[in-house]
């Protein structure tokens, strides 16, 4: 099992837990045990229909959903449900930096910041001091890249 982490928008991480096999191929989220029958591994599709107006959008939906079918299983959310869904259930972590406003998080997630943030696993302590510890890092390769270029061109001239 591997960590699949992918920034949403300029100002978000979304991370979870997958194997190769369980993610969608359009979106890249993780189709997990149908939250509602709990037989089956949810599908990724994308309408097809000119219907409604929802041509290639994506959508979520338990293989049991099947009309007609005995024991037919009701679940199908398009993609902003499903994401929410995986939040809700934990499957997904979505950690949003300070100072994200609540119209953003709302365009993006299709739920409000206070919300999000109740529900969203926010950087430890352990992962702000690794986060310095890099930034640290970066800066420190920067700086002796430049004085290397200095000390080249002080040996060439």
């Amino acid at each position: 099992m591997a960590w699949r982490t992918e920034p949403s928008s300029s100002r978000s991480m979304v991370s979870w837990a997958i194997e190769e096999e369980d993610i969608g191929k359009e979106t890249g989220l993780p189709l997990i045990m149908c939250p509602t029958c709990k037989r089956e591994r949810v599908i990724e599709l994308i309408v097809r229909t000119t219907e409604n107006g929802n041509q290639g959008r994506v959508f979520f939906k338990c293989p049991k959903n099947v009309p007609g079918m005995a024991g037919r299983c009701r679940f199908y959310e398009f993609q902003k449900a499903y994401l929410k869904k995986l939040v809700e259930l934990k499957f997904v972590v979505i950690d949003l930096e300070v100072g994200l406003g609540a119209e953003e998080v709302e365009e993006a997630w299709g739920f409000g910041e206070e919300e999000a943030q109740s529900k969203c696993a926010g950087k430890n302590n352990m992962e702000a001091k690794l986060d310095a510890l890099i930034s640290l890092l970066k800066m420190l390769i920067l700086v002796l890249f430049v004085v290397c270029i200095v000390a080249i061109m002080y040996v060439f001239k």
